[in-house]
C-alpha cells in the first residue's frame, strides 16, 4: 500500500446515521482488504479504530475502488432521527 496522491473524504448524515468515507488512489492492499490482513502485516491502526467504532455501535468496512487504492467507510448511529 501507499503511493497515494489523492484523498477523497465524504461525510454525510441522514436518518440518524453518520457515514464517513475516505478513499485514496494508492497501490492498495494487493488483494481483498481485511482487518485480519492488516493485523498480520503489523498495521494495527485500523484494528484500534474498528474496536472504538464497534463500541459506539458502528461499523467499519474496507474495500478497493475499481481504480485501485483503499476505501474505508465508517457508519455510526447518531441517535437523532431528524437529520
Amino acid at each position: 500500500m501507499g503511493d497515494a496522491r489523492l484523498l477523497h473524504v465524504n461525510l454525510k448524515g441522514r436518518n440518524g446515521v453518520v457515514t464517513l468515507t475516505v478513499r485514496d488512489n494508492g497501490v492498495g492492499p494487493g488483494g481483498p482488504p481485511s482487518l485480519a490482513a492488516f493485523e498480520r502485516n503489523g498495521r494495527r491502526g485500523l484494528i484500534g479504530m474498528n474496536d472504538r467504532i464497534e463500541a459506539l455501535g458502528g461499523t467499519l468496512n474496507l474495500s478497493t475502488p475499481q481504480r485501485g487504492g483503499l476505501q474505508v467507510q465508517v457508519t455510526l448511529p447518531t441517535g437523532d432521527r431528524n437529520e
